[in-house]
């Protein structure tokens, strides 16, 4: 299977990418692309700039999606909502291809410094990526992540129970 894994944040210290980054350690027998979270420099989407062409770095993007058969995301959260950068990175990509994530199975995360996991991010998510024809089979908040995330590894066993459930259902290791 070809799984495409990306953080919903640009953020050079992202915490969403950290646990992505553990999570693709976790999976073997398929292929992985996990993309930085600043991977992509683009523009604020506007009708104007799009008139003018779509970036180079949309286009390499939405061929990645087109590619993949499942997608891990992991969502940031500012302000109650997904980040501008998340959100852009989707306008972009919807405006090429309304229906990208076209029977894409999806593993959908949120994680935060706080008690709610990113929670608010991830249900504006939940919405949103239906849209565009994506499946997400399995959807969970990571909260509290310096408590529950050290040196590289997941140190709550609830947690890393439920990564695995998600983890298992996406690649169908289910019994």
């Amino acid at each position: 299977m070809n799984i495409l894994i990306l953080a919903g944040s640009n953020s050079s210290k992202s915490i969403n990418f950290q646990l992505l980054k553990y999570l693709s350690a976790k999976i073997e027998g398929n292929q992985l692309e996990l993309i930085p979270t600043n991977a992509f420099e683009l523009p604020l989407y506007s009708i104007d700039l799009e008139e003018k062409g779509f970036p180079e770095a949309v286009r390499a993007l939405l061929e990645k999606f087109h590619q993949c058969d499942c997608c891990i995301l992991s969502v940031a959260e500012h302000n109650s909502n997904i980040t501008a950068y998340f959100k852009n990175l989707l306008d972009w990509l919807s405006r090429m291809d309304r229906h990208f994530l076209l029977n894409k199975k999806m593993l959908l995360l949120s994680c935060s410094t706080g008690k709610r996991g990113a929670q608010s991010a991830r249900e504006a998510a939940e919405l949103m990526l239906p849209r565009f024809k994506g499946e997400i089979i399995y959807s969970m908040g990571f909260p509290n992540f310096q408590e529950n995330f050290q040196d590289g590894q997941v140190i709550n066993p609830e947690l890393e129970q439920q990564l695995q459930q998600g983890l298992d259902l996406l690649l169908g290791n289910t019994d």
